[in-house]
């Protein structure tokens, strides 16, 4: 019997946001979507490359960067013609106005550029840390400690075609959802910004290790891929932000009758090992 993917998402129908095949397995749940949230939080995330300078005041800069930069040229060449900057202002008082008011233009233009700038991303900081607050808001609803690890978990989406699973085309193979992670009474807790979900700690069968290589969309962690306790898992990341790794890992489950497996990422494992006491066996796919 094939195991069901805790969190994977049928999308036949095209609908939005329909429920992961595992949600059996949740306890609590918030009045927010998965999707709501996430286009609330990708928004934000691209709120700071969305600062953009006014295009007039750029232009100011460069204008009179550039003129500042002819007149010291052409002080450059007098000089080296022997023509002192006392006597070529004498004799062209214009270049000593025009000098003047470049500079002035320039110092002017970059005190703005700087000032737009903080406000900026003071609005920015602002509104990162009321996401924040949204989400410890949310977990706290959900009962999510705040000790709880965050980790990475494999989602996917697909289709019923001749009642067979077909997997999206999309240009990776699996999503990688930020979840936490903790124990409490006997049950593996996994909770998302919308839901909790808590899995009886003595279904919970084996975990195998599934030589394949795959892809995400992005990185999730704060630390960058090459940090040095990602090294072991030669992780590339490439030049659109997508990451790709050779292996990943099924935790089994077995729940009323069923097999549900949750998947996640080879550089999971020590946190899922640690907390559920399996170790992996390998599967070559």
């Amino acid at each position: 019997m094939e195991a069901i993917n805790v969190f994977a998402m049928n999308v036949t129908d095209g609908q939005k946001d329909m429920p992961f095949d595992g949600d059996i397995f949740i306890t609590r749940s918030c009045d927010i979507s998965r999707r709501e949230f996430e286009e609330n939080l990708q928004g934000l995330y691209g709120l700071e490359k969305r600062i953009r300078l006014p295009a007039w005041l750029k232009l100011l800069a460069v204008f009179s960067f550039l003129a500042v930069a002819f007149h010291i040229l052409l002080m450059s060449v007098g000089a080296a013609k022997g023509v002192s900057f006392g006597q070529l202002f004498d004799s062209y008082p214009i270049l000593a106005l025009t000098a003047l008011l470049s500079c002035a233009i320039l110092y002017i233009s970059l005190a703005l550029m700087r000032k737009y700038r903080m406000v900026e991303n003071a609005r920015a900081d602002s509104e990162f840390e009321k996401s924040g607050n949204d989400l410890d808001i949310m977990y706290n609803r959900l009962g999510v400690p705040k000790d709880a690890k965050s980790v990475d978990i494999l989602a996917c989406s697909y289709t019923v075609k001749e009642g067979k699973k077909v997997k999206a085309e999309l240009p990776f193979d699996f999503f990688n959802a930020d979840m936490k992670i903790f124990i409490r009474d006997n049950m593996l807790c996994l909770a998302d910004i919308s839901a909790l979900y808590e899995i009886p700690l003595n279904e919970l069968k084996a975990i195998k290790k599934i030589e394949k290589r795959i892809s995400l969309p992005s990185w999730n962690k704060s630390e960058s891929v090459s940090h040095k306790k990602y090294k072991e898992y030669k992780i590339h990341e490439d030049s659109s932000g997508a990451v790709y790794f050779k292996d990943y890992y099924a935790l089994e489950i077995t729940h009323e009758r069923m097999c549900y497996e949750i998947l996640f990422p080879c550089y999971e494992i020590d946190t899922f090992t640690k907390l559920t006491g399996l170790r992996y066996t390998t599967v070559t796919v």
